[in-house]
């Protein structure tokens, strides 16, 4: 059972300046300009239109891509759809408005984090950010003892 009292309250109360500040900052405010100039502009409205079709067209042939000769025109009309969406100056722009709104989120995760536990290890998904290591680490192999205290090369017995 859940017991509502002072410092869950208090979490709730620092959970919303979070969010609050999150979305002042410069980097969520850029991203969500971005993403009102996408829902405005009708060409790009329609490109995503007509890919989101052909996507769904290819889809229902794609089991018998093998036979069917149009399932060829679909896939490479579908690739060449997908490449006019990543050039689309906007969709760039997104894109990169969402890595840095992402790197913030990431700055924030790691502070909560670190203020619960520095061991606890947060995977921010970004590109050139540290990752965890394995678990279980290969060791670098011993040498085998031979009666009398000498090593033994594995490779030379």
């Amino acid at each position: 059972m859940l017991i509502i009292d002072d410092q869950l309250l208090a979490i709730e109360e620092a959970t919303n300046r979070v969010i609050s500040a999150l979305k002042q900052s410069p980097e969520y405010q850029a991203y969500q300009a971005t993403q009102a100039a996408i829902e405005a502009d009708l060409v790009l409205q329609d490109k995503v239109a007509q890919f989101e079709e052909t996507k769904q067209a290819y889809e229902e042939i794609e089991a018998y891509r093998d036979i069917l000769p149009e399932a060829r025109t679909l896939r490479r009309d579908l690739f060449q759809l997908k490449r006019e969406l990543d050039l689309y100056p906007l969709v760039g722009q997104l894109r990169q408005d969402e890595n840095a709104l992402q790197e913030v989120l990431a700055k924030v995760t790691q502070a909560l984090a670190m203020a619960v536990d520095p061991s606890i290890f947060v995977d921010t998904g970004l590109p050139f950010a540290p990752r965890r290591k394995p678990h279980h680490q290969a060791k670098s192999p011993q040498p085998v003892k031979r009666k009398g205290g000498k090593d033994a090369s594995p490779t030379h017995p």
